[in-house]
């Protein structure tokens, strides 16, 4: 799936259950104050070897990307999978707003790289457990790095981790963290390896799908969609 648009949508823009083996990019997805947004993208359902690439996330409530999620067994694809979602990557895309921009929910073998999260309301990432049936793995194994995070007062938590959940299988690495209202480090469920903090990015048409990391610091590179190859 490539080149869509997206406007106002009820609970998920995109709704991934029980796929296998695909790519969404160059898309844009924007929630509406009057819509019930709940997610702009979720991957769940026994889903697995998912690429979400190059696409901006605009206001999608309360996850605008949801790898995993809470589906009804019978749905399942395949049917004995102990997974909502495997082997998703979340790469070059851009994000803007909402309550929380990924959740790793009942998913492992997850990577998330080389993308902008601009202003999460309430959460930057949640790690998530919403399956109680002891066949499924543990949310586990997610891996966050050379991303750009700019952050506000609005922020409650960088990750909110609920019960049930591995954080200590997750990897942070080399990722640029800028907060404008005090300059605080993350909170993270284990160390950050390579983290660079505090220096502001320049960012350049801030807020909008084209905003760009425009500073010369050498820090910043490999960090943002700017150094993401895409796959042909």
């Amino acid at each position: 799936m490539s080149n869509f648009f997206i406007k106002g949508f009820g609970g998920s823009g995109i709704d991934i259950v029980g796929c296998q083996n695909g790519i969404i990019k160059n898309s844009r997805i924007t929630g509406q104050i009057q819509a019930r947004n709940k997610s702009g993208i979720q991957i769940k359902g026994g889903s697995s070897n998912i690429l979400v690439e190059t696409t901006s996330f605009i206001n999608c409530g309360l996850r605008a990307v949801n790898i995993g999620g809470l589906t009804g067994l019978n749905y399942f694809r395949p049917e004995n999978a102990d997974y909502e979602a495997k082997n998703i990557v979340v790469a070059g895309n851009k994000f803007i707003g909402g309550k929380s921009h990924i959740a790793w929910v009942t998913s492992t073998n997850t990577h998330v790289h080389h993308n902008i999260f601009y202003l999460p309301e309430k959460f930057f990432v949640r790690i998530l457990q919403e399956t109680l049936n002891k066949r499924f793995i543990q949310c586990s194994n997610g891996i966050l790095e050379n991303n750009l995070i700019v952050t506000d007062i609005r922020l409650r938590n960088f990750v909110n981790t609920g019960p049930g959940t591995r954080p200590s299988t997750f990897r942070f690495n080399q990722n640029a963290w800028y907060d404008f209202s005090s300059g605080k480090r993350p909170e993270l469920p284990v160390k950050e390896k390579n983290g660079i903090y505090g220096i502001y990015p320049d960012l350049e048409k801030f807020g909008t799908p084209q905003m760009e990391i425009s500073s010369k610091n050498k820090k910043f590179k490999n960090i943002g969609p700017k150094y993401y190859k895409t796959i042909e």
